[in-house]
């Protein structure tokens, strides 16, 4: 029963650290031949949101392909902001330092109200 409780912990909390570690970092709309092969969000002046994938930035405009497999071109001049979607390390050591606590507590209460633990046989 213990191991079982005990496996099942853990493979919740490699669930949930799959899950967190990612974030959205802003990026300058200036730095012209700049390519990312990475996802990429575009926030235009009309406050729509475009995600794109292989986007390429061009003096005049980004050119990429929609998250529908269609290939896009955006004016330079209609982006408000651009942001990548990448790897958060401090919350990936944030997450996996809090895992790692439950699950110690957890497995310290599990001992503790076992009976042969506390000496009463």
């Amino acid at each position: 029963m213990t191991s079982r409780l005990f496996s099942r912990a853990v493979a919740c909390c490699l669930l949930f650290a799959l899950a967190a570690c990612q974030t959205w970092r802003p990026m300058p709309v200036a730095p012209s031949g700049e390519a990312f092969a990475r996802t990429t969000r575009l926030t235009l002046m009309t406050d729509q949101q475009l995600t794109m994938t292989s986007a390429l930035i061009r003096p005049d405009s980004i050119i990429g392909t929609s998250e529908f497999g269609e290939a896009v071109r955006v004016a330079t001049s209609d982006v408000r902001s651009i942001e990548v979607h990448e790897l958060s390390t401090t919350r990936t050591v944030g997450l996996l330092v809090t895992h790692a606590s439950i699950l110690v507590s957890a497995v310290a209460l599990i001992i503790h109200v076992q009976p042969h633990y506390r000496g009463a046989f």
